[in-house]
């Protein structure tokens, strides 16, 4: 029988010159030089734009191609010749080793360089808010190619040129923070985070813990830098619109923190009372918010009582010379008169005298008796100072809180800025708050001194200040007092 013709293999025939090249090897090449055209292209993007693009990403691919040309060299020595690519292995395991490592330091260089950077400009921020220099601070929000429109050092000229960012920038707790404890306000760096390249530049935030004798605080700051393509110093700004890049939480409140707290709301309830009875007609009461409490309390139960019997018209009554206290007492001024005469009305806090002819101008207004807190809804003017937020003070011998207010016409159209200082010196309260200072962020706020467990203060409504600066209320093309708008050149 004719043998039969053997089928052709479709395997390689055995040829002992052979040997195939490991799979693994292979791929750790193609990963190394994947990495290694990448690495090109970046380093050439980092000298034409002069900025570097860094991505912690990138370090995948050395990464994989050294796991792989291990394995790769592995799957070589264990198969007792029958593998080839021990050379293609270890081309690739040093292109990974060697350009990874320098990227990584690069890399980490760059991200230590960045930190201490942003680090740095956010210990001046703080610097500038501990030293009681609020408008220094607030150009630090400012992007660079917009700096230096006004000094920082001409006070009201420089808030209202930024007027749109700076007032959620004094509103800030972190900033009111800040301000309220000035040298006492202990900082440090705890950490920081998400420091790297964005589309249009550099970022990074950092996260530090507040001490004060209010308390311990966690704050956070995030910065950026505009792209410098030219390898110029990188420009750091915080951002502050819509709101600033900022936020602070207590960590542990103090025993001085809490009473501070209760006392800047409790003025601003003071000063809200004051505000309601004057709009509702009731300026005897409101004239007695400007007297001392041992003086004003028996007259108010009495208006309480009268209230009982006449009906709401008892708070109607005029102010009369039976209202003051003897040193204040005179029947031949107006109640505007009598403030004006113990220096209640001023030009700011520093009391500063409101000049003659502005002085007539707020006796109209307050003839209008419409004073009122300062509407949260209404837009900032490009030409009015930002308003200020509700602020306690804390001095020697008193403590003051100041309220933001408006004094609108007759009309209801237009009104002034004001601003309210409601003040208590009672000496009790002034040296306790003295001692809880003392202590520091370390006495905890247990509930044993609250403002409840103490006598009632002595609050009193001392001072307005304002510079009789006329706006309305209505803005836009039109408006009045603006270019085609009824009362145009209204004083």
């Amino acid at each position: 029988m004719p043998e039969l013709t053997p089928i052709p293999s479709a395997q390689r025939p055995s040829d002992p010159g052979y040997q195939p090249v490991s799979g693994y090897a292979v791929a750790a090449l193609v990963a190394a030089g994947v990495f290694a055209v990448i690495l090109a292209f970046v380093a050439v993007i980092a000298v034409r734009s002069g900025r570097s693009v860094l991505s912690w990403e990138l370090m995948v691919l050395p990464i994989l191609g050294i796991i792989l040309a291990i394995i790769g060299r592995s799957q070589i020595r264990n198969s007792e010749g029958t593998r080839t690519g021990l050379k293609l292995a270890s081309v690739a395991w040093w292109i990974c080793v060697i350009g990874g490592a320098g990227f990584a330091t690069y890399y980490l260089t760059s991200q230590m360089f960045l930190s201490r950077e942003s680090a740095a400009f956010v210990n001046s921020f703080f610097d500038d808010l501990r030293a009681d220099r609020p408008h220094y601070a607030f150009e630090k929000m400012i992007p660079a190619e917009e700096r230096g429109r006004v000094s920082p050092d001409l006070g009201e000229e420089f808030e209202i040129a930024y007027a749109s960012a700076y007032g959620p920038f004094k509103n800030h707790e972190l900033v009111r923070l800040f301000l309220r404890n000035g040298q006492d306000m202990q900082y440090e760096r705890v950490g920081a985070k998400d420091i790297g390249p964005t589309p249009d530049g550099f970022e990074a935030v950092h996260v530090y813990r507040l001490r004060c004798p209010e308390g311990t605080y966690e704050a956070t700051v995030r910065l950026l830098a505009a792209d410098q393509r030219r390898g110029g110093k990188l420009q750091w700004r915080i951002p502050g619109m819509p709101q600033p890049h900022m936020a602070v939480k207590v960590e542990r409140l103090s025993q001085y923190g809490r009473l501070v707290a209760e006392l800047e709301q409790e003025g601003d309830r003071f000063a809200n009372e004051w505000f309601l009875h004057l709009s509702a007609g009731r300026p005897a009461l409101a004239h007695l918010k400007t007297t001392p409490l041992a003086h004003r309390q028996p007259l108010e139960y009495g208006f309480m009582g009268l209230a009982c019997v006449a009906g709401g018209t008892a708070g109607a009554l005029p102010v009369g010379p039976g209202l003051l206290p003897a040193d204040r007492s005179s029947a031949a001024v107006s109640p505007f008169d009598e403030l004006s005469a113990i220096g209640f009305f001023r030009r700011d806090a520093q009391n500063t005298p409101i000049p003659a002819e502005k002085l007539t101008k707020l006796r109209d207004l307050w003839a209008a008796a419409d004073v009122t807190p300062v509407s949260s809804n209404r837009p900032t003017q490009p030409s009015t100072v930002p308003a200020e937020p509700v602020t306690i003070k804390i001095g020697g011998s008193d403590v003051t809180v100041v309220v933001p207010a408006e004094l609108h016409t007759q009309d209801k159209i237009y009104y002034t800025r004001a601003s309210i200082g409601v003040v208590c010196a009672d000496p009790e309260l002034v040296a306790k708050l003295a001692e809880l200072r003392a202590k520091g962020a370390d006495a905890p706020a247990d509930g044993l001194v609250t403002l409840a467990k103490m006598p009632p203060r002595d609050w009193r409504i001392v001072w307005l200040a304002t510079d009789v600066e006329l706006h309305s209320v209505i803005t836009g093309p039109g408006a009045p007092g603006g270019p085609g708008g009824p009362g145009a050149g209204f004083p």
